[in-house]
C-alpha cells in the first residue's frame, strides 16, 4: 500500500509583504538554520492566477523576469533579490521586490511569489495583494 506524503515544509520564510511605490517587496525572516545558496533556486511569480515559467533565481540585485497575462494582453514582471549581507544565500533580512516593468503592479491584483529549492523539492511561498479594498 502506498502512502501520500505532503511535500516537506519550507524552511526558508518571509514576512508580510509590503506595497511601496505600487510595488511588492518583502524579506526573508527565517532560513531555517540552514544555508541557502542563491544558485540552488528557482522562482516564479503568478498574478490573477495567470503565471509563466519558474526560472533559475538571478544573483543579488538582476531582473528574473515573467511574461504574464491573458491570450489578449500580456506584460513584463520582475522579481529582485537582494542579498544584504553579501553572503551570497538566501538568508535571514534579505529583501525580495516584485515589480511591473517600469510601472507599478496592477491595482486590485492576487501575487504570489514562489521560491523553489530545485534539490529539495520545497517552495517557500509569499502571497499578497496590491490593493487593501480586496482584503
Amino acid at each position: 500500500m502506498t502512502t501520500l506524503q505532503p511535500p516537506p515544509s519550507a524552511p526558508v520564510r518571509f514576512s508580510a509583504a509590503v506595497m511601496v511605490g505600487g510595488n511588492g517587496t518583502f524579506n526573508v525572516s527565517s532560513d531555517g538554520n540552514a544555508s541557502w545558496a542563491w544558485t540552488g533556486f528557482d522562482v516564479n511569480l503568478t498574478i490573477n492566477n495567470f503565471g509563466d515559467a519558474a526560472v533559475p533565481l538571478p544573483a543579488s540585485g538582476q531582473n528574473a523576469t515573467f511574461l504574464i497575462g491573458s491570450s489578449t494582453h500580456k506584460d513584463y514582471y520582475h522579481i529582485v533579490w537582494l542579498d544584504l549581507d553579501h553572503n551570497g544565500k538566501v538568508s535571514p533580512g534579505d529583501t525580495f521586490w516584485v515589480t511591473g516593468n517600469g510601472a507599478p503592479l496592477p491595482a486590485l491584483s492576487y501575487c504570489h511569489v514562489s521560491l523553489i529549492w530545485r534539490a529539495g523539492g520545497w517552495t517557500a511561498p509569499e502571497y499578497f495583494v496590491t490593493s487593501e479594498t480586496i482584503v
